[in-house]
């Protein structure tokens, strides 16, 4: 594969036809904006990638970490980041879909609801590279803090850690159950999803689409520890203290860090799995043994310590797990379900899903493999840009020759972090 990350111009070709796209697909959501009548009004986005339709949470995050290297004004990241506050409930809770006109998708008495808490992230990533400032930090400093003490409420096992849903881990369609589960067996106990928890005219629709007939798919809720729900808590709780001592509430700094610790140390006694060397899933107290890259959210929250931390580090050089031709697939090769060229999340690889692992491989000091890693998904994305004239919402982790099925094209969305984001953080 040519490596397009070394040449320069091509890389400002390859970030301006991108934003060339990013525009093109946000000045389609300003033009649907106006022919809508607004239940609650919103201001400006950036798109998610799926033309005029709604906005999603942790899309949205993902979108303003490439949003932030882009020309002032560009871009309107905080008035994306902005809908949330103005559409989230008074109890703080924030679904993670919403319609065009502002109405919450689910019901947020079902897990389908929620979404990773990423929105702090993203705020400090603008406010570290100028495009925020200390006022807006005070400002949402609170909401933040309410959002994620209601998911603590809300979805916070007996045993401290947290349970999700597939839809609601923005993962669709992965398997988290036990391979040899029926649908009887992996349905049973959970959080049953009904038509009750469709609260708008498009989700009824998709419900009688497509959902009604895999709704017991999303009965696999509370079961479990999810790792990755889990881990995202304990990432916000770090990222929700750097906030505190931006705005100087050192005592709220203080129990957020100790939040993170308390919530790491519950995390390496449930999820670690000695003789694999890595963090999993679980259920009746046993490991469900399924490599999948909810995992690699451990990186990025600082939850594993650093002799466990090279452990799943080898995992994801292994090319019998995760190290394909174009790194990381979403589910392992291992796998049985494992299906790189027409799975949506069983085996694709995906644009926040990997800029989370680059992200989190830099925090455990590994540079080098962070950076093959990013280079490695620039030139597939680049490869395919060239073939296709587009940005692609995931693609095969095997070859970058054609397009996989079941994706999305001009995802801009999140589809720009490769174009835009990774050479910017690599200094390429």
């Amino acid at each position: 594969m040519r490596d397009y990350s070394c040449d320069k111009e091509f890389i400002e070709r390859f970030k301006n036809a991108t934003i060339d796209i990013a525009k093109m697909k946000m000045d389609e959501v300003e033009e649907g904006r106006k022919t809508i009548k607004m239940v609650i009004e919103t201001g400006p986005r950036i798109s998610t990638g799926g033309g005029f339709s709604g906005f999603f949470l942790w899309d949205t995050a993902f979108c303003c970490l490439w949003a932030r290297h882009t020309e002032d004004g560009l871009f309107p990241a905080l008035s994306s980041l902005d809908n949330f506050y103005k559409v989230s409930e008074t109890s703080g809770f924030i679904n993670r879909e919403y319609t065009a006109e502002g109405e919450p998708f689910w019901g947020e008495e079902h897990p389908i609801s929620f979404a990773p808490p990423l929105l702090t992230w993203a705020e400090l990533e603008l406010y570290k590279t100028g495009k925020s400032d200390l006022e807006r930090i005070k400002r949402v400093f609170p909401r933040l803090l309410t959002h994620h003490n209601l998911c603590k409420e809300r979805f916070q096992l007996p045993n401290g850690l947290y349970f999700g849903d597939g839809l609601g881990s923005g993962m669709d369609d992965i398997s988290r159950w036990p391979t040899h589960f029926t649908e009887e067996e992996y349905s049973k106990d959970g959080i049953p999803l009904e038509e009750k928890h469709m609260t708008s005219a498009k989700s009824i629709e998709a419900w009688n689409c497509w959902l009604k007939g895999i709704a017991k798919r999303y009965y696999w809720n509370k079961q479990a520890v999810w790792i990755d729900f889990s881990s995202q808590m304990a990432f916000d709780a770090l990222n929700l203290a750097e906030m505190a001592d931006i705005v100087g509430d050192i005592e709220k700094a203080q129990e957020l860090r100790a939040e993170h610790k308390e919530l790491a140390a519950k995390i390496n006694d449930y999820c670690w799995n000695e003789k694999e060397g890595w963090y999993f899933d679980t259920y009746e107290g046993g490991h469900i043994l399924r490599y999948h890259i909810a995992s690699v959210w451990v990186l990025i929250a600082q939850v594993a310590p650093p002799e466990r931390a090279k452990r799943v580090i080898q995992k994801l050089k292994d090319p019998e797990y995760f190290n394909r031709p174009i790194p990381f697939p979403a589910l392992a090769k291992v796998d049985p379900e494992y299906d790189p060229e027409n799975g949506y999340w069983r085996g694709a690889v995906w644009p926040s899903t990997n800029y989370m692992a680059i992200h989190g491989l830099l925090k455990y000091g590994e540079k080098e493999f962070a950076e093959d890693v990013a280079r490695r998904y620039y030139n597939a994305c680049a490869a395919l840009w060239e073939i296709t004239g587009t940005v692609w919402e995931n693609i095969s982790c095997e070859q970058c020759d054609h397009i996989k099925g079941w994706t999305g094209s001009n995802f801009c969305g999140w589809g720009a972090l490769a174009p835009i984001a990774l050479p910017k953080d690599f200094g390429w």
